[in-house]
């Protein structure tokens, strides 16, 4: 999970720099902050935890996350609709979009 944490971090990051650096050029840049979408990389079977792994204590909440995430997810046509529909509006240099996705926002705001 670090390391997923770690890459979004440096691509916004990333994406910030980008926009400054190209805005000269009227080339604009917009990060996508997604919630959570139904693929195949969160199906509950994806992710399995070893019998002797360290987090074995919360192995039932990491199950029910899974599952809960699996089954709350948006569709990837929606997602798509509502991304396509932001991305071609007025012009934002953070697109949020996805299910929860307003939750996380709130959450980055107020900085818990």
């Amino acid at each position: 999970m670090s390391e997923y944490c770690a890459a979004k971090a440096a691509l916004y990051a990333y994406s910030k720099c980008l926009r400054l650096e190209l805005a000269p050029l009227s080339v604009n840049v917009t990060y996508i902050m997604t919630g959570e979408v139904k693929t195949n990389g969160t199906k509950p079977s994806q992710f399995v935890m070893s019998e002797n792994s360290l987090w074995n204590p919360v192995r039932d909440e990491f199950v029910k996350e899974q599952v809960r995430s699996a089954r709350s997810g948006m569709m990837p046509e929606v997602f798509a609709k509502g991304f396509v529909g932001r991305i071609l509006g007025v012009r934002k240099d953070v697109v949020w979009v996805g299910s929860r996705a307003v939750m996380c926002r709130i959450m980055g705001a107020l900085e818990w």
